[in-house]
């Protein structure tokens, strides 16, 4: 954290989607470091909610726009660096109404983009996910191509330095399974887990580590490039058996978790593991202890270089269970004391 303290000194941040999950964790980090945060949203709502009955101690200020309008051109004045974390992420939603998916995530990208150029934004910090690698889906596609609008952006400004971040689920992220869970296991007398394939994995990341490793690319990552943080991974099955032995208080042998479990059909577009890295997306990769940089475009860089590769979810690190029990204890403590509003 001295790294981001020292960096993050008197600077200017804006947030976009600064009141959902993300974006309001990487203003909480901020928050100590001297920043000026500003937090821009739509929902007037959650930034009441978030001005009068969360930490009074923060000094964010609050901007109501929409990312895809032009009048919010005026919240970036003197702005250093932004955070651009607003999107629909709802894979369902998204899928049903494409148009205005496309509307938001890229041509509101773009607009963000646009303006950080415009106003001389030293630095704009894409947030996206591994379902813009090799996307089966309309959320992924939508991603993926606004990935490639900010990452190009490099080749014809030299004013704003422009990168993205992706990495897999944020654990306990607003919508996320374990919302779900969460409803199942506290509402019903037998209650019974719903997954769509035992063998599914994904990436996992805490919301404070997504947050983190956001901080760290204008630090680490010279623009025109994808920011990967390198992730530990569950398979669905051990999700499924963590939550139930942390809320029913049981152990439960491998044998008879599915005794807890109903397995349906995977879903139409869900992959049963996510990618972060694909072999033929990047030129090169460069290396680093806890992160990749993927580089569509050659690189200067000599350091720690490589050729692209495959980076699933299926060959991944598992996360620890043990770990992953504590994780989901912290997640059933805030929901019991509604310290999560949604």
């Amino acid at each position: 954290m001295t790294d981001i303290q020292h960096f993050y000194k008197n600077k200017n941040v804006l947030i976009t989607g600064g009141t959902g999950t993300l974006g309001d964790m990487i203003g909480i980090l901020l928050k100590d470091t001297g920043a000026n945060i500003s937090m821009l949203s739509r929902d007037e709502y959650k930034q009441w909610y978030m001005k009068t009955r969360c930490d009074n101690k923060r000094t964010h200020k609050y901007l109501l726009g929409d990312i895809r309008d032009n009048y919010i051109d005026k919240y970036f004045t003197d702005i250093d660096i932004v955070f651009h974390t607003a999107a629909l992420k709802h894979i369902d939603f998204v899928e049903n109404n494409p148009e205005y998916a496309y509307d938001v995530n890229v041509n509101g990208t773009n607009n963000i983009l646009n303006i950080c150029i415009k106003n001389k934004v030293k630095y704009l910090v894409f947030i996206s996910t591994d379902k813009a690698c090799i996307p089966t889906n309309t959320y992924g596609s939508t991603k993926l191509t606004a990935e490639r609008l900010v990452i190009n952006s490099n080749l014809i400004n030299n004013v704003t330095k422009c990168s993205a971040i992706r990495f897999g689920n944020i654990f306990a992220s607003r919508g996320s399974v374990c919302h779900i869970f969460n409803e199942i296991l506290t509402k019903h007398k037998n209650p019974k887990l719903v997954i769509f394939n035992d063998k599914m994995t994904r990436f996992s990341i805490t919301c404070e580590k997504a947050a983190l490793e956001c901080l760290n690319v204008p630090i680490s990552a010279p623009g025109g490039c994808i920011y990967i943080p390198k992730c530990y991974k569950y398979n669905i099955l051990t999700l499924a058996k963590a939550f139930i032995e942390v809320y029913l208080k049981k152990n439960i042998k491998d044998d008879d978790i599915l005794e807890y479990i109903d397995v349906k059909n995977l879903r139409a577009s869900e992959k049963i593991h996510e990618d972060l890295i694909y072999k033929y997306e990047f030129n090169k990769i460069q290396d680093n202890k806890s992160y990749y940089l993927g580089f569509t475009k050659p690189t200067s860089f000599k350091k720690n270089i490589r050729d692209s590769f495959n980076y699933c979810s299926s060959d991944a690190e598992d996360l620890n269970y043990e770990e992953l029990k504590n994780d989901i204890k912290k997640f059933k403590e805030l929901k019991e004391f509604k310290s999560i509003m949604w």
